[in-house]
């Protein structure tokens, strides 16, 4: 399987495993969680990155969140929750697919930054700001995670260089543990109170 088409992951109620439309071989999600990831963005040193090699994972990356907007529609359509995470400066935001999206009426755009929830350094733990965006269909992510920006108590280091053997910026793409108990909080608010199976897309 293309590594691009791994976009996420489904979380659906064994109760719900009915038809949708005229995709009777497929799930009816609850929950699409798609942190977007593949070749396209992986962090890289881009000076050492030839120009056919540089525009490959640009297309790569384009698809991967092509794919992951297509995921976002269609379980919207069928009335369940999709929440992507990309960096909040990233230009995927702009693209006529994504404005598509983002202008639905019951779709919000939850604006905050990963020093809030613990994001730092490996060894030395200075804190990394790492502006980040979630669009989801969902009022509740907005509210856990809308608005969470800097406070101003710390100061951030760059993304850049190596600690702990590891390049920072590869460190930086892990969620840190206080990011990751808001998200089973969110899917908790969210996933009907029934089994549950994962199914990798």
């Amino acid at each position: 399987m293309p590594r691009w088409w791994l976009v996420g992951m489904l979380i659906v109620s064994q109760r719900s495993r009915k038809a949708c439309g005229e995709h009777g071989d497929r799930l009816n999600p609850q929950v699409f969680w798609c942190p977007v990831w593949g070749d396209g963005q992986k962090v890289t040193n881009w000076n050492r990155v030839d120009k056919q090699e540089s525009a490959r994972k640009a297309i790569s990356g384009v698809m991967l969140w092509e794919r992951a907007l297509w995921l976002a529609e269609f379980i919207d359509k069928y009335g369940g929750v999709f929440i992507l995470e990309h960096p909040a400066n990233a230009t995927s935001w702009g693209r006529p697919s994504s404005q598509h999206l983002l202008q639905k009426t019951n779709v919000g755009l939850s604006r905050f930054d990963m020093c809030m929830f613990g994001l730092c350094t490996k060894v030395k733990r200075d804190p990394i700001l790492k502006a980040t965006k979630f669009a989801s269909n969902s009022v509740y992510t907005n509210r856990l995670f809308g608005g969470a920006r800097c406070d101003g108590t710390h100061h951030h280091v760059n993304c850049q260089g190596y600690e702990g053997g590891e390049m920072r910026s590869v460190h930086a793409q892990r969620y840190p543990g206080k990011l990751c108990q808001k998200i089973s909080e969110l899917v908790g608010l969210v996933v009907e109170p029934v089994p549950v199976e994962l199914v990798e897309c």
